[in-house]
């Protein structure tokens, strides 16, 4: 069955919709749905966070060796509680954000994830910062997608540097409106970042990026004095010159600041 048919199929039979204040735009195209699911080496313990009406997750099921799928929607999770019936597969209807993935989930895994566009920064902060993860693959509107991957003067943003920290992203699809139902009104990318570097990052090194860049065009002595961190400038002087802005430290000088930060 093609995917919008039994998405259409799910409304009528369970009487539900998608909702605005999810934000909820259910992927429809198999060509996208594919590549998405190809993420996921064959037998592989995967974490999918906001499956809506199963688009990605039937498939994923026949990939995965353990599939848990997180949902914050309670009309969302009834309806595959009813239709998915699999030893391997865990349903769960909660807020991902508040969820403890380190008591949750103790092995390296996948992590993949379709959730409203408003919260993408801080989906990031929760995997990286909490999450034992292998690979992450995450969809975003297009153009915060063009942003993380624009390196070419630099870090211009914490969340290009945090991947390249991390190991490397690549960005596997870009998709129009019409690969959803209901169409979203912007373009968005499917983005795999790969955790080949076994990164470590803590919330308060974390909140020390977000610090630094507080505001890319002013230097980070700027950025740091007003903020948290401003007892750590005097060392942080030891190591790097505080005059330059965000984008102009490269990785290893970065790497130097996070260590001292602890």
């Amino acid at each position: 069955m093609r995917t919008l048919d039994r998405t259409i199929l799910f409304m009528n039979k369970y009487g539900v919709s998608p909702q605005k204040r999810f934000s909820q735009n259910f992927l429809i195209d198999e060509r996208a749905i594919s590549k998405i699911v190809s993420v996921l080496v064959k037998g592989e313990e995967v974490v999918e966070i906001g499956p809506g009406l199963g688009s990605v997750t039937f498939p994923l099921l026949e990939r995965a060796g353990k599939l848990t799928a997180i949902d914050f929607d309670r009309d969302m999770v009834k309806v595959l509680e009813s239709e998915i019936v699999s030893d391997k597969f865990q349903l769960i209807q909660a807020d991902f954000l508040k969820c403890d993935l380190k008591a949750m989930f103790k092995n390296k895994i996948t992590y993949i994830g379709n959730l409203p566009y408003q919260i993408t920064r801080d989906l990031l902060k929760k995997i990286l910062v909490e999450a034992n993860f292998d690979k992450f693959g995450f969809m975003v509107q297009k153009e915060v997608a063009d942003d993380f991957l624009n390196v070419k003067k630099g870090y211009q943003n914490m969340f290009s540097l945090l991947f390249d920290l991390f190991g490397s992203v690549e960005r596997m699809l870009d998709l129009h409106p019409g690969a959803f139902y209901p169409p979203p009104k912007v373009n968005s990318s499917f983005l795999v970042l790969t955790n080949s570097n076994d990164f470590k990052i803590s919330e308060n090194q974390f909140e020390f990026l977000k610090a630094c860049y507080k505001n890319s065009n002013k230097t980070l002595l700027n950025n740091l004095k007003n903020s948290n961190y401003s007892t750590y400038i005097d060392k942080l002087k030891e190591i790097i010159d505080l005059s330059y802005r965000p984008h102009q430290l490269n990785k290893e000088q970065y790497i130097k600041l996070l260590e001292l930060i602890g």
